[in-house]
């Protein structure tokens, strides 16, 4: 008896169930009704989209007791395995006064799922955080890391795993555990020093990152945002740069740029904790080297802002240097031209001062080494100095590299096209030297590879458009294609450095840099013989010259050679170019 009618004492106890909660939407729809009654009674321009999801729920409230009212029996399924009630599960909330219809229609990460578990072990997250420590503290010394590993211990271990993350208590401190935009710096930072360390993006950085940004978007969709998002937009912006994806970074730290002139940080500070301040001008340092990078505008301007940067900081001992560093390159910087585009070029005063202000600037410019237990001094001592020689080197490029965009040009600037040339196989030379000799190289090619390729380009344009002149610069773009060879693990990086490699090859250079030029003393009818490009672009440029001589004849006098400050031993000038000698760096 108990055994037949108990399936249908359980039917009803579920539609009982199901009619409460029925009865409670009901009772809250009504209140949502007399609540914009009493907002609006004389205004006709209501939501049409909330008046539209109001119905569609009424009508469903309504279907709803329809269909539960004609059921007295279950029906049952055709294989006679039950009841289709069964099947269906309502997972709907109970609904609260006090809530608002705003409310109703925006998430709230507080109620959204769990946070996803991080994909590593309590000693892997401490090792990754160790391995990115060196770099950050460097250039983004805003990172809390003493408070992300204590978080890890206590978000990865098993004993600890228990905390409770959802009271979300939110505060500008980072040594709290509450606080759930902890638990996604944690992720983030994570996900770049993994991005870091393998030079490329995976299926957990991803992840990672992913699960930080779209509960920072949902923050940033409402009206009101703090110091701590702002924080974790920037970094999302730093991998973006850890995966090599530059135009990505630019366009976020250009919004991270706009959230901290939206809270006033360009104007004061001091209301806020001492990592506001470091963060502010790592943003203001990322926003200029980006916009350089992908030759795009910056937000952040000088005139704006109305602080310093604290000198007494030893955290900022890298970042102030960079503020004068960008500072000086964005006097020119923006205006620089692209290939095959007019400009107005720099007066020769200007270009001067400014030439001799990136000298100063790297003489004043030392950074003293802390101790660190993974990297030797001499190590971190060769680390700053090729960092600061490749930045003065990048604002020398940017001054003279026009100059290599054509032969004419060349031959009028030739001395400018000397300091071209010659800074920019300095560059590859200091490069080549950190990676042959110390494991920093490797730790921190993001922050190098960028003024190698910069270097390559500058180098090919002047064997593009005057081979003769140029003869021995071939070795040494090879030279710094193969630094970038091993961390070609990004689409866009290996794309650049494959272009560069067939392009030269195109010219009839090989590997080693060995090409046409080396017979034109014997043979000058070889080079119209090799079906490379620039010999036509050779014959039409010089019908244009008319009085301009041809660059093989082209020698400076040894008086000339004597007073340019540039000619430091490494060139031996002479009317043949391949009397020069190779540099002694070079393999």
């Amino acid at each position: 008896m108990f055994a037949m009618h108990g399936p249908g004492l359980q039917a009803s106890s579920r539609h009982e169930g199901l009619d409460d909660i029925i009865m409670q939407l009901q009772t809250k729809l009504d209140e949502v009704l007399q609540h914009m009654r009493r907002t609006s009674p004389n205004d006709q321009t209501h939501d049409t989209e909330l008046d539209a999801l109001l119905l569609q729920t009424a009508q469903k409230v309504d279907t709803c007791q329809a269909t539960i009212a004609g059921k007295d029996t279950p029906r049952q399924r055709p294989d006679g395995g039950g009841s289709d009630s069964q099947l269906l599960t309502l997972d709907l909330p109970t609904a609260s006064p006090s809530f608002t219809p705003d409310e109703l229609l925006v998430l709230d990460e507080s109620t959204a799922e769990p946070t996803p578990s991080i994909p590593f072990s309590g000693d892997q997250a401490l090792e990754l955080i160790e391995s990115f420590r060196f770099e950050a503290n460097c250039f983004y010394p805003f990172i809390p890391f003493n408070n992300l590993t204590s978080l890890a211990s206590i978000v990865m271990e098993p004993v600890n795993g228990a905390h409770d993350f959802s009271l979300n208590a939110e505060s500008e401190d980072w040594d709290d555990m509450v606080d759930n935009r902890n638990t996604d710096m944690l992720k983030i930072v994570l996900a770049c020093a993994l991005a870091s360390r393998l030079k490329k993006e995976t299926e957990d950085s991803r992840s990672m990152m992913c699960s930080v940004s779209e509960k920072l978007t949902i923050r940033l969709s409402r009206p009101n945002f703090d110091t701590k998002d702002i924080a974790l937009a920037a970094l999302l912006s730093v991998y973006h740069l850890q995966c090599d994806e530059t135009v990505l970074a630019w366009r976020k730290i250009s919004i991270v740029a706009k959230m901290c002139q939206e809270l006033g940080l360009h104007k004061s500070t001091k209301e806020h904790p001492q990592w506001v301040t470091r963060m502010f001008w790592c943003i203001y340092v990322l926003d200029k080297r980006f916009s350089f990078m992908v030759n795009l505008p910056f937000t952040l301007q000088d005139s704006e802002i109305e602080h310093v940067c604290p000198e007494y900081d030893d955290c900022l001992k890298y970042i102030s240097p960079l503020i004068k560093y960008v500072r000086i390159a964005a006097r020119f910087v923006p205006t620089m031209p692209k290939l095959g585009t007019s400009y107005i070029e720099l007066e020769a005063s200007t270009r001067t001062s400014i030439d001799i202000e990136a000298d100063q600037w790297a003489i004043s410019t030392s950074i003293s080494t802390s101790p660190n237990a993974h990297y030797t001094k001499a190590d971190e001592a060769q680390f700053h100095k090729s960092f600061v020689t490749v930045c003065r080197n990048q604002l020398k490029i940017g001054l003279y590299k026009h100059i290599l965009f054509s032969l004419p040009s060349i031959a009028q600037n030739a001395l400018l096209s000397h300091k071209a040339v010659f800074t920019a196989s300095e560059t590859i030379q200091s490069c080549f030297q950190l990676q042959k000799s110390t494991p920093m190289y490797h730790l921190q090619a993001v922050h190098f590879n960028f003024f190698v390729l910069s270097a390559v380009a500058v180098l090919y344009l002047a064997v593009r458009h005057a081979p003769l002149e140029f003869g021995d610069t071939p070795r040494e773009i090879f030279t710094g294609l193969e630094i970038l060879r091993p961390y070609c693990t990004s689409g866009r990086l290996c794309e650049r450095v494959q272009a560069l490699d067939k392009a030269m090859r195109r010219l009839g250079y090989d590997g080693m840099g060995i090409g046409p030029q080396l017979a034109l003393n014997e043979s000058p009818e070889i080079l119209y013989s090799v079906g490379c490009d620039w010999a036509e672009e050779m014959q039409e440029s010089e019908q244009l010259m008319g009085h301009i001589p041809r660059l093989e004849s082209f020698s400076p006098s040894q008086s000339q050679a004597q007073a340019d400050p540039w000619n430091d031993g490494t060139w031996v000038e002479s009317s043949t170019p391949a009397s020069r000698l190779w540099h002694p760096w070079e393999n």
